[in-house]
């Protein structure tokens, strides 16, 4: 009897509290926000990835420009040790002044202004004790535009023949990446997302482009990307 009362006195003052830290620890860290940035997107087309030759003096920033401006935030709930749900807002804005300055003999995207919202499902496996390997996939809805460039009136010419397509558009996605524990509330992360649009809100300017200007390629279907971001968790 002596050796069980010194038992529960000993799990009541050094286990019990151990686990119930754990736990206050655990629930803590179920919120999480984040700000990423999407330095590549490669959308299956002529785009450039990066600015290399053509940088936007109106968008001066540390790199000059070199990068395509895109900004995100999230809003993660940890369901359990291994799933979470977020919420995704991204914004991307380039003028691809490489189609400005030469002019093409088929039709280009010259310049790219959208907003995109996305619900995302994860799934965590950890690697090591700071290293978390990644995967999940999510519901989006895009608004914006693309400019296309359809020509010029001649060699020479500045003057661009250009039409826009609105995108209102859902599409689902599928990623991968891992995160870096920087410290207990801070971390970082990278991955690559591939974006598929399923549903086209302008289909008047989507059936133009097909018979009339002979560009069954637009709007862009695909968007893929290379995301980093750093968050907290709270």
């Amino acid at each position: 009897m002596r050796n069980l009362i010194i038992c529960l006195i000993w799990f009541g003052t050094v286990i019990a509290p151990n686990h119930l830290n754990a736990q206050a620890q655990q629930k803590q860290f179920r919120h999480r926000i984040a700000l990423q940035t999407g330095l590549f997107h490669y959308f299956f087309d002529e785009s450039p990835v990066l600015n290399i030759n053509y940088r936007a003096k109106v968008r001066p920033d540390l790199f000059n420009a070199l990068f395509l401006n895109s900004l995100g935030i999230t809003y993660t709930f940890c369901l359990n040790e291994k799933s979470n749900l977020t919420v995704e807002y991204s914004y991307f804005s380039e003028i691809y002044l490489k189609y400005h300055n030469t002019f093409e003999d088929h039709p280009v995207v010259g310049s790219r202004y959208f907003k995109t919202f996305g619900l995302l499902y994860t799934r965590e496996k950890d690697i090591s004790k700071r290293f978390t390997f990644l995967y999940g996939a999510g519901l989006n809805y895009r608004t914006g535009n693309e400019m296309v460039i359809l020509g010029g009136q001649g060699p020479g010419s500045y003057e661009l023949i250009v039409d826009v397509i609105q995108r209102r558009d859902v599409g689902l996605n599928a990623f991968t990446g891992v995160n870096f524990k920087i410290s207990r509330r801070f971390y970082c992360y990278s991955k690559v997302d591939l974006l598929s649009f399923v549903y086209f809100g302008d289909k008047k300017q989507k059936e133009k482009f097909e018979d009339i200007y002979k560009a069954p390629q637009f709007p862009t279907r695909f968007d893929l990307s290379l995301k980093f971001g750093i968050g907290v968790k709270f």
